[in-house]
């Protein structure tokens, strides 16, 4: 905390100079304090009105507890006092991105972009903008020239790779995930398509590979692996889904569907009385389930007439 130290000594000798207070306030940021942060942030804008940064920098931490309101607030003063800086522009679009609101989100990321062609977020995140408006090709041409742009970035590989995967393109996917986990081999998502993609194609042992990849880089991404849980369970992998399973319920413990998936792969494996545990206890957590209620009287009726 040398530099910390370095700042408030010079503010006992300079307490109004905005300079100092905003830069203890990046000091504080960086090192994991964003309330303190955000006070001297406030003072170095208290005693310079015009300070678009600092106001930019507070935007920024009430954006990261999800105070949009308070986040739009500040970077609307940051506009304010300083209309030409891109990265305010992106910055405030990242919010109604945040939001769903992708269409103003798109207006502040063009206006970013207008302003500092070099700013990576804002055309990035104008080329997922692209895709969750199902404009596919228009998305994969904005992810191409974002690689051209910029050096490479995993995630918009991952989301070429995704969208291949999609239309069925399985050797370009390939291609693109691929490079996804050589540029980063800690990037979940593309663990994910790879396995997905090879269970598609028939290539169960590379699936499974990326199967463990992905629950070990991403055991919260609850979602994710719930849709591996399942590639395995219908590719045979059935030591492994019921493991998956496992793993899911030790985070999520009620989740009625997960644990009635794997009272379905305890039946498979022929464990009878683990999987009657799994589906009573799928019914006690969603009792109006017509699915269960239907699946376990037909298992019934079955059982009865032998």
């Amino acid at each position: 905390r040398q530099a910390e130290d370095v700042f408030k000594k010079a503010i006992e000798n300079f307490p109004i100079d905005p300079e100092l207070h905003f830069n203890l306030g990046m000091t504080f940021q960086k090192t994991g304090r964003p309330d303190l942060a955000f006070k001297s942030f406030a003072k170095a804008a208290e005693i310079k009105i015009d300070f678009a940064m600092a106001y930019d920098r507070m935007g920024q931490i009430l954006y990261s507890k999800k105070d949009y309101k308070g986040a739009m607030e500040m970077y609307d003063k940051a506009i304010d006092a300083h209309s030409g800086l891109g990265e305010i522009y992106c910055d405030m679009g990242n919010v109604f991105f945040a939001q769903n609101d992708f269409e103003k989100a798109d207006k502040y990321y063009k206006k970013a972009i207008e302003l500092n062609k070099t700013i990576y977020e804002a055309v990035y995140n104008q080329c997922v903008i692209v895709e969750k408006n199902n404009k596919m090709q228009e998305a994969i041409d904005c992810y191409l020239e974002c690689l051209d742009g910029f050096d490479n970035h995993p995630e918009v590989l991952n989301n070429l790779g995704s969208i291949m995967l999609g239309r069925k393109g399985y050797e370009k996917a390939e291609k693109y995930l691929l490079e996804a986990i050589a540029i980063d081999d800690s990037f979940s998502e593309a663990h994910y398509n790879l396995a997905l993609l090879y269970n598609n194609i028939n290539k169960p042992e590379k699936a499974w590979q990326h199967y463990r990849s992905f629950a070990e880089k991403s055991a919260d991404n609850l979602e994710m692996l719930h849709g591996i849980c399942a590639l395995l369970g219908d590719s045979g992998n059935i030591d492994e889904a019921v493991s998956c399973y496992e793993r899911i319920l030790q985070k999520n413990p009620e989740s009625a569907i997960d644990h009635f998936q794997l009272g379905i792969v305890f039946l498979r494996k022929g464990l009878k009385n683990e999987a009657r545990v799994h589906f009573k206890k799928a019914l006690e957590i969603d009792p109006e389930n017509e699915y269960f209620k239907q699946f376990l009287e037909k298992k019934e009726t079955k059982k009865n007439n032998g």
